[in-house]
C-alpha cells in the first residue's frame, strides 16, 4: 500500500511546496587577477645589486657568475642576451657545513 500512494505521488507530479519569493543574495565578481609579466634579470642589473662575482666562467653560449658567501656559493646563470636564466646554491669548497640561508638572501635582494 505505502509504494501504491508512493508512485501516485510520483505520477501526479506533487512537490514539496516552493516559498513564493527566495531571498537574493548578491555576490560581488572579484576582479581577476592579471598574471605579472615575467622577471626578466639582466646582468647589469645583477652586478648592481650584487656587486661583482668572484669568478666569471663562460661556457658558450651561456655565462655563469659564482657569489660565495661564508656557508654557500650563489651561482648565476646567464643566456647569450645577458639574461638570467637560472640560479643555484652549492656548497663551498671548505666543505663547510651547507646553509643555504646567506645565498637566498643575497638571491631575494634581485627580485625588484
Amino acid at each position: 500500500m505505502k509504494l501504491f500512494f508512493t508512485l501516485l505521488l510520483l505520477m501526479t507530479g506533487c512537490r514539496p511546496p516552493v516559498p513564493e519569493s527566495l531571498p537574493v543574495v548578491e555576490t560581488r565578481a572579484e576582479e581577476p587577477e592579471t598574471p605579472r609579466p615575467p622577471l626578466i634579470l639582466k646582468a647589469d642589473y645583477v652586478a648592481e645589486i650584487l656587486g661583482d662575482p668572484a669568478l666569471k666562467r663562460r661556457e658558450n653560449p651561456a655565462e655563469v657568475w659564482v657569489y660565495p658567501a661564508d656557508e654557500c656559493v650563489l651561482f648565476v646563470y646567464f643566456d647569450a642576451n645577458g639574461e638570467v636564466r637560472h640560479m643555484e646554491i652549492g656548497e663551498p669548497s671548505n666543505k663547510a657545513p651547507h646553509r643555504g640561508e646567506a645565498c637566498l638572501i643575497m638571491a631575494g635582494k634581485l627580485r625588484p
